[in-house]
């Protein structure tokens, strides 16, 4: 919407990047829930969205719970260098169209190692 002030603290890049994901944590429902059972170990893919340096928009065909925490593993766009990050679930709802998977999550990214800090930063590189 025109007008509508940006509420991120850091500005995302929209790219689309296939990743691989494991649920390490799972999260909790205060009511019942017909989302998708994942447990701890499960490996699910994804697309990104966007990415910025604190957090990051999934699409995959999983509706997880808040609160899950996911680590997620992506090729560096620069030199293909394997990257690994932690992150928290902080929404997961249904997409209206099925674009790259029925579900879409916004994570927040929570520890990753220096080398894989700069596999981010390279999301963020001038083409």
């Amino acid at each position: 919407m025109a007008g509508q002030k940006e509420k991120r603290v850091t500005p995302r890049i929209t790219t689309v990047v296939p990743v691989n994901c494991r649920v390490i944590a799972e999260g909790s429902t205060l009511l019942p829930s017909r989302r998708a059972t994942k447990t701890v170990g499960d490996a699910f893919t994804a697309k990104t969205v966007n990415v910025s340096r604190t957090g990051m928009l999934i699409n995959c065909d999983l509706d997880l719970a808040p609160g899950s925490r996911i680590e997620v593993s992506f090729n560096s766009p620069s030199d293909g260098r394997p990257a690994r990050i932690i992150a928290a679930v902080a929404w997961s709802r249904r997409n209206a169209m099925n674009f790259f998977g029925r579900y879409a999550s916004g994570l927040t990214l929570d520890r990753f190692s220096e080398k894989d800090r700069a596999a981010l930063a390279d999301f963020f590189k001038p083409l």
